[in-house]
């Protein structure tokens, strides 16, 4: 590889400037570094004034739009948090609500799982499944029961 020429300095600014004299532009047409100098030079105008325009296209809005548009993000943040630990206790009251409920319902047919099962026995039901089966439909209904409670207590008694 050869050192260059001593005369690109003066190709690149002749490229730059545009104006080219007599003697550099005869240098240019003979040398092969200034050649190559003056392809080189130009292609990088070239894009720098490709990447000017698209920079002019693509305008930055102002900081003061960018710094606005931040401090209403952060304002919209700090009202979340503050609904959201508002609503809290009210999402704790709803479960608790819930698990007491399925709790109590749970307590209840045990309790009363003799006089469910005969009114159950004694129910259109319970006809239908021909008499024996009432055990089998009053725990098919139980497990029903006790996976919806399950379920509302872990959504919090919302629909989901």
């Amino acid at each position: 590889m050869s050192a260059g020429c001593d005369r690109e300095p003066a190709v690149v600014r002749a490229v730059l400037e545009g104006e080219w004299p007599a003697e550099l532009s005869a240098h240019a047409a003979t040398c092969a570094d200034c050649r190559e100098v003056t392809v080189v030079t130009a292609w990088m105008q070239d894009v720098a004034r490709a990447a000017r325009s698209e920079a002019a296209a693509a305008r930055l809005p102002s900081p003061a739009a960018i710094w606005w548009k931040a401090e209403v993000l952060r304002r919209v943040e700090g009202r979340r948090e503050l609904t959201h630990r508002a609503v809290r206790p009210i999402e704790l009251f709803e479960r608790a609500t819930w698990g007491a409920v399925a709790a109590l319902a749970g307590a209840l047919g045990w309790l009363e799982a003799d006089e469910l099962g005969e009114w159950i026995a004694g129910s259109e039901l319970a006809h239908a499944l021909a008499g024996p089966d009432a055990s089998l439909a009053l725990a098919g209904v139980s497990v029903v029961l006790i996976v919806a409670s399950a379920w509302a207590v872990a959504s919090g008694g919302r629909k989901v």
